[in-house]
């Protein structure tokens, strides 16, 4: 799995510039997992949302939903978390994966 890190502050001030943006495209990061469910990491999420799309990708999208049942209420909960991963080692090579996921239920 790739971590990222903001070490690079000519990295750094482009993110800023994006997030910064009041040009709608420039801040549009829904990802569509199924006719039913919707990524939005417009205003909360984390670097992985300016990964780019590609047909030939490099790393793997997945979805995992945990479900829980509260004990404490009864209720039932889950918990949705899309997961980005690498298929081989790309050091110093840009990532790109195909928006086209798998729901994995756990």
């Amino acid at each position: 799995m790739y971590n990222f890190s903001l070490s690079n502050l000519r990295d750094l001030f482009l993110v800023k510039t994006i997030v910064d943006s009041k040009d709608f495209q420039a801040n549009h990061y829904l990802m569509e997992i199924n006719a039913n469910w919707t990524t939005d990491a417009t205003r909360y999420g984390n670097i992985t949302r300016y990964i780019n799309h590609s047909c030939d990708p490099n790393s793997q999208s997945y979805t995992y939903i945990m479900y829980d049942l509260s004990e404490k209420d009864g209720r039932f909960y889950y918990d949705k978390r899309n997961i980005i991963k690498t298929m081989k080692e790309i050091k110093n090579t840009i990532i790109t994966y195909d928006y086209c996921n798998r729901l994995v239920l756990i």
